[in-house]
This record gives structure tokens, C-alpha cells and sequence, in this order.
């Protein structure tokens, strides 16, 4: 989605109350490859997972640069084992 921030922010908030339900697993990939990732992209990301009734225990994210990591270790505060990955297949293996 490249540099389209309010689409990346809508997806992720859609995708976030998809992936809430009790039914579905705890554990989430979230591909942000080719995304220009902004602070309000990753304030929405972390406001959205946080408030989530859903207790995540493991999220992938692939596609998240070096100096972009830091912005996500809230995660790690709290218990939710995060990995950053740079391929799509490899968060497969990591989750499950």
C-alpha cells in the first residue's frame, strides 16, 4: 500500500476486528512489506492490538525495518511474544 497511510490505518483497523473474535487464533501475521510505515501507522497499530479484547500471544510482522523495530517493543512489555520477519513464509513456521 505503499505511502497510502489512511488505507494502511483503515486494513489494519478492519483487519484488527476480524481477527478479535473469539474464534479466531491468537496468533497474527501482519504484512506491512512495502509499506511506508509512519508514527500514526504504528500509534494505530499499538492503540489497536492494546484496546483488542483479544489476548494476542504471538504477532509476526513482516516487513518491518531495523530502525522501525523499536516503535513496537510495547508488545514485549506486556507479554506478546513479537517477531519481526522479512519473509512471508518464514512467520509461518515462527507462529505455528
Amino acid at each position: 500500500m505503499g505511502e497510502l497511510e489512511e488505507e494502511v490505518i483503515a486494513k489494519f483497523t478492519d483487519d484488527t476486528r476480524a481477527l478479535s473474535k473469539p474464534s479466531v487464533s491468537s496468533f497474527m501475521m501482519s504484512d506491512l512489506d512495502n509499506a511506508l510505515i509512519t508514527d500514526k501507522i504504528t500509534k494505530t497499530i499499538v492503540a489497536a492490538l492494546m484496546q483488542s479484547d483479544k489476548e494476542f500471544r504471538k504477532i509476526a510482522f513482516v516487513g518491518v525495518k531495523k530502525f522501525q523495530r523499536r516503535k513496537f517493543t510495547l508488545f514485549q512489555q506486556i507479554g506478546i511474544d513479537v517477531s519481526f520477519i522479512d519473509d512471508c513464509e518464514k512467520p509461518k513456521e515462527w507462529l505455528f
